[in-house]
């Protein structure tokens, strides 16, 4: 018979060992993370002064020219506010769950960092619509749904690690597709008929063409942004 003791030491061992276990995982999550710093930090500017970019010229063309210090003010403001959330949104859907690829399992990365992304994405468009249109009634499915759109390129990158113009062609389609479509389905309430979801534009335009003059280069700016490190040739 098995001494007591001899079995509550052992117990007590392999509790530490997987104490032990768990925080060397922690910890080497961490190092993950911030490993390589000035990448982090490049990656997130390159992301943020191109959606400060594209969002400021968005929101000087559109604004009402009889306004100009509004439209300056808006333009330079909220355009910087949104392209601050999206450096953080490139960093939360792309840079962090590529960097876990070795130490986390799929699945728990497409979790964890899904949810956190495209919680940060209905955050960033709201920038948009609560900042310069002052929506409060703006529906939250609405943005959050928007907001999984504008992270999915660069999620679906980090998960799959696509190649570089597989992943900007991506990341412009997730995002420019429901802007189109929210905005034709704005226009006419009969286009797609049959799809249940009606929440109004993503992006407002003054008129229906700049869908294509304004939004094309729009989202042209945010792929090539939240992807340059990867298209100049980077991992």
């Amino acid at each position: 018979m098995a001494d007591i003791r001899t079995f509550d030491w052992g117990r007590k061992g392999a509790d530490r060992a997987v104490r032990a276990y768990n925080n060397a995982r922690r910890t080497a999550t961490w190092e993950y993370l911030t490993f390589d710093p000035l990448r982090i930090m490049w990656r997130f500017l390159h992301a943020a002064l191109s959606a400060w970019l594209a969002m400021g010229v968005f929101i000087f063309i559109s604004y009402d020219a009889r306004l100009p210090l509004q439209r300056f003010a808006n333009s330079i403001m909220v355009g910087l506010t949104f392209g601050v959330m999206f450096g953080m949104l490139v960093l939360i859907a792309g840079e962090y769950p590529m960097r876990l690829s070795t130490l986390w399992p799929r699945p728990k990365r497409v979790v964890i960092w899904g949810i956190l992304s495209a919680v940060w994405g209905a955050l960033t468009w709201g920038v948009y619509h609560f900042f310069l249109l002052y929506r409060t009634e703006a529906s939250w499915l609405m943005l959050l749904l928007a907001g999984i759109s504008l992270a999915l390129g660069f999620f679906l990158t980090a998960i799959l690690n696509l190649s570089k113009w597989i992943a900007v062609l991506v990341t412009v389609i997730s995002i420019y597709l429901p802007i189109y479509a929210a905005y034709q389905r704005f226009l006419d309430p009969t286009w797609l008929r049959g799809w249940p979801l009606d929440f109004g534009p993503i992006l407002y335009f003054r008129q229906p063409s700049d869908v294509f003059i304004l939004a094309i280069p729009f989202v042209l700016l945010l792929a090539f942004g939240g992807h340059w490190g990867l298209v100049r040739g980077g991992n």
